[in-house]
């Protein structure tokens, strides 16, 4: 800048001189924002890196004042929510297999009551098979009785 002002001061008034001297200001210009273009650019990428390190790694209270640190601590709240919701969602898994379990030794439970049932009939059949057994053993014993009655008798009195 320093250069193009001092370069303007010594033109002799020639059109050619003040033409050299317009066209390096105008450089001088354009390469002045382009300067500051990258000049916000680089905060910018700074000010990303930073809010992408992580809440974790950079201190709040440090840099007070600077655009990124109401940025950061909103990071570092919503870090900590996502981490509340990422642990609900853990105990919702947990709870989700427990029951699914469940589910399997009630269903196991359930086939082995199924099988009990189907198996009540042939208990129920034992259970008459028993009490006519015990029917025929009882016909059985009250005619040996009743014989053996009938041939005491008739001995008492033939004889």
């Amino acid at each position: 800048r320093r250069c193009v002002d001092a370069m303007a001061r010594h033109v002799d008034g020639s059109t050619a001189n003040f033409a050299v001297v317009s066209r390096y200001r105008q450089g001088l210009a354009d390469l002045d924002a382009e300067y500051k273009r990258v000049k916000a650019q680089a905060q910018r990428d700074r000010d990303r890196e930073a809010l992408l390190k992580g809440a974790a790694d950079v201190d709040v209270e440090v840099g007070a004042g600077s655009s990124v640190d109401p940025l950061m601590r909103e990071r570092k709240s919503l870090g900590g929510a996502m981490r509340g919701v990422n642990d609900v969602l853990a105990q919702g898994s947990d709870a989700r297999e427990s029951l699914e379990r469940q589910r399997q030794t009630l269903a196991g439970s359930q086939n082995t009551v199924a099988g009990m049932v189907a198996n009540l009939p042939t208990v129920n059949d034992v259970i008459t098979a028993m009490q006519k057994q015990q029917t025929r053993h009882n016909a059985i014993v009250g005619t040996t009785v009743g014989c053996c009655t009938c041939f005491l008798l008739w001995a008492v009195f033939l004889n």
